[in-house]
């Protein structure tokens, strides 16, 4: 993952980049935390919002691959099936820890 890249794809300079995307695992790792909650209790309708909120933010950065995580339990969710999420949750988790080891001062 190239964090300059992704800098220049959404043009921001680097200071404010690092600012964002702090907020970014801030803000997906509570969602992750609420989908997590709202899955484990057979929330379908607050799994769909904390997904689309994951995915929405993964887009906007061009992390396309981990938007596709969190849509694909979206659409499972909005669907009213909560089965068969643990591993892709845990692969959202990890995608996010990567991202987090890999800025600077984390």
């Amino acid at each position: 993952m190239n964090l300059h890249e992704m800098a220049q794809n959404i043009d921001l300079e680097w200071e404010e980049f690092l600012e964002m995307m702090e907020l970014f695992l801030e803000t997906a790792f509570s969602d992750l935390f609420s989908l997590q909650e709202a899955l484990d209790h057979g929330k379908a309708e607050e799994a769909a919002r904390a997904s689309h909120s994951i995915k929405g933010a993964c887009l906007n950065l061009g992390l396309e691959e981990l938007s596709a995580l969190a849509a694909s339990i979206e659409a499972k969710a909005r669907s009213n099936s909560l089965e068969g999420y643990r591993e892709t949750v845990e692969r959202i988790r990890e995608e996010l820890l990567k991202i987090e080891d890999t800025l600077p001062g984390c």
